[in-house]
């Protein structure tokens, strides 16, 4: 943060002193060809309209209108007591990477090695964006099942490569089929963005149509999954979820 403010502040007097120099400053014009979020500027309004005292119930973002659970709570403010307040491996700590690494054994059968398979970060928005980012770039397409989450697309942007929208039906649940990604795979595609549930369908992709997609991918050995997991929990039906694309894992994200 102080040589983020100490870059700015250089910029600044820089440009006082020059300011025949100012106007040669641009910025990268690939941030001009991103939208902002949807949801972002629903938040925000939602906010605004709160602090003026408005009663508003939000509908916009992955949040509970709960607290965290209490044994979560008090594990943070022990952790804080504890001296737990520097930095960590930028891959997370150990005993972290280790219990999501037997979670992940447990409920789903699969092995993951907490030394090289597994990553920590700040949330599912930087998983997404960084995978996107190591995977793609220019002249890469990226399948996108919609609906969407609306910040998929403009990360692929971001890392110069092209969202392809592939369709799903009403009548179908909004379930990607196997027959409509056979069509969409093209000899420059590169990644599949898989949100099993579905955001902001909430449909399930059962396992059974999961092995099929599977065996599509299977036909495309260049092809990766990226699987956003993020609402797996939030399931009201006795559909198992299973790890998506399973017959595919060794291009699994």
């Amino acid at each position: 943060m102080q040589v983020a403010l100490l870059v700015c502040v250089c910029v600044a007097s820089v440009a006082a002193l020059l300011p025949s120099l100012a106007p040669t400053i641009t910025i990268n014009p690939l941030v001009s060809t991103i939208k902002m979020s949807s949801t972002v500027q629903i938040f925000g309004k939602v906010k605004e309209l709160q602090a003026a005292g408005e009663k508003v119930t939000s509908l916009c973002v992955g949040e509970p209108d709960f607290p965290p659970p209490k044994a979560v709570l008090k594990a943070t403010v022990d952790a804080v007591n504890s001296g737990q307040t520097t930095y960590t491996a930028v891959q997370g700590t150990m005993a972290l990477r280790t219990a999501i690494s037997k979670d992940l054994h447990r409920r789903k059968d699969t092995q993951y090695d907490p030394n090289t398979e597994i990553l920590v970060s700040n949330g599912a928005k930087q998983s997404m964006y960084q995978a996107v980012l190591a995977l793609c770039g220019p002249g890469d397409e990226v399948l996108i099942p919609s609906p969407y989450w609306p910040s998929y697309p403009e990360m692929v942007a971001l890392a110069g490569a092209t969202p392809v929208i592939v369709p799903t039906k009403l009548e179908e649940g909004f379930l990607l089929q196997p027959d409509v990604l056979e069509t969409h795979i093209t000899d420059r595609t590169k990644c599949l963005i898989l949100c099993n549930p579905s955001n902001p369908s909430g449909a399930v992709h059962p396992e059974s149509l999961l092995r099929k997609l599977g065996g599509v991918l299977e036909g495309s050995p260049n092809v990766a999954v990226i699987a956003d997991e993020i609402y797996e929990r939030l399931v009201y039906s006795e559909c198992p979820l299973t790890p998506q694309a399973p017959q595919a894992s060794q291009t699994h994200v």
